[in-house]
């Protein structure tokens, strides 16, 4: 039974050296976009993983990713969902100017993922912190990331309850999971403006269910 047998050195080392050329594939030259084509810009749920994930072994990619999604928080202390570099009209729904970004410097969205650009940081000051090169780097990071949680505390979890609050399911970063389906029932979906979904020249419909919601 092949599913049986154990993976040998050379094939973990080939499936690494395949995942990491994977990342680069995705690299849009500001960061890894979440996803070629359909998603490609920096998503924070997505991009401050990798950055987790290879910080042992690429710690110059895990810096680069997690300082490139920093360059979009906002003056009080928000790190938006996506960081829109460059962002070509046409090419993903919702855009900055649905947000109400366009103006920004560096274009956002306006709303939060998980709070876990931290782990990212651990990770990297965890392998690396023994270099003075990396540590200075997160030294750099630290004010931006307190920043951060600050704004979670303050504008989050007013009542101190240990719990974040959100507007909007894609702020959970488990957009498509089945609790949202009875919430999202009461949102009314003809009050939206009209727009045009992009993402079906990617995927077909029946893939992306949970945006006959949105």
């Amino acid at each position: 039974d092949a599913a049986s047998k154990p993976v040998s050195r050379k094939d973990l080392e080939a499936y690494r050296e395949f995942a990491f050329r994977q990342l680069e594939a995705a690299d849009n030259g500001h960061g890894i976009a979440a996803g070629k084509g359909l998603y490609p810009y920096l998503w924070g749920w997505d991009t401050f993983f990798i950055a987790k994930w290879v910080a042992k072994s690429r710690p110059d990619l895990s810096l680069k990713n997690t300082k490139a999604l920093f360059k979009g928080q906002w003056e009080n202390g928000l790190l938006p969902q996506i960081v829109f570099f460059e962002w070509r009209k046409g090419d993903y729904f919702p855009q900055p100017d649905y947000w109400g970004t366009a103006h920004r410097k560096i274009p956002t969205s306006s709303i939060i993922q998980p709070p876990v650009a931290a782990l990212a940081v651990w990770e990297l000051f965890r392998h690396h912190g023994n270099n003075s090169a990396y540590r200075d780097e997160i030294k750099l990071l630290l004010p931006q990331l307190e920043k951060w949680h600050d704004f979670l505390a303050s504008e989050r979890d007013p009542l101190g309850l240990n719990l974040l609050s959100i507007f909007h399911p894609w702020a959970s970063g488990m957009d498509n999971a089945p609790q949202w389906e009875l919430p999202l029932r009461n949102v009314d979906g003809k009050l939206a403006s009209p727009f045009q979904r992009v993402d079906l020249s990617h995927v077909k419909d029946g893939n992306r269910q949970i945006l006959r919601f949105c």
